[in-house]
């Protein structure tokens, strides 16, 4: 059986990771929602490591604190947990999902499919509006988007979720929805079962 490994959207001196108006916090929501993930994978059986550092000034402490803390785990899935930003101030019009990968195929090009196609099927069913932003990139056959982000960067298959847009006021509003977090959570533990069992 394979260690999930949730690794948690920066941390709170990260700077700039908030809604406009301040009252949503990246990190925050990110623990929260990986806190439900956890305690349901254990339940379930699951050997579970939580990665949420208290503080990462830099792209030196997203190696020390991620990669290296993954790489000391054997035989491991590593998921990533973040919400997205448009460029530049104020609110922007750019919604939806993205799920990303390392560059090339492997292993975690399957995983991110999976976990994609899951959540679209949770959530077209009662939001008509999730069907017009599953941002995805079919350039290589599949639909996950790929850079060589240092957390994607671990020994082990890597997928990094951007789910909405904290900086656009419709998404911003289902990120606050405690409905959509159960959901999404739902969705994450079903998914990284099927993947620790693998």
């Amino acid at each position: 059986m394979k260690t999930i490994i949730l690794a948690a959207a920066h941390s709170k001196d990260t700077p700039g990771k908030q809604s406009p108006d301040g009252t949503f916090k990246e990190w925050e929501w990110s623990r929260e929602v990986l806190q439900i993930v956890k305690i349901g994978l254990r339940q379930n059986g699951v050997k579970t490591v939580v990665i949420a550092p208290e503080s990462e000034p830099s792209t030196a402490w997203l190696k020390k604190n991620r990669v290296d803390v993954a790489n000391k785990i054997d035989n491991a899935f590593y998921f990533s947990l973040h919400v997205n930003a448009a460029p530049g101030q104020g609110w922007q019009q750019a919604r939806g999902i993205e799920i990303w990968t390392s560059k090339g195929q492997t292993k975690s090009d399957e995983y991110a499919t999976k976990i994609f196609i899951a959540l679209r099927n949770e959530f077209e069913k009662d939001f008509s509006d999730f069907k017009l932003f599953w941002r995805t990139d079919m350039s290589d056959g599949d639909i996950d988007k790929e850079a060589n982000f240092t957390e994607l960067l671990s020994k082990h298959p890597s997928v990094l979720l951007e789910f909405l847009f904290m900086n656009n006021k419709t998404d911003l509003k289902y990120l606050n929805d405690i409905t959509i977090k159960t959901r999404l959570a739902n969705v994450l533990i079903d998914e990284l079962i099927k993947i620790a069992f693998s």
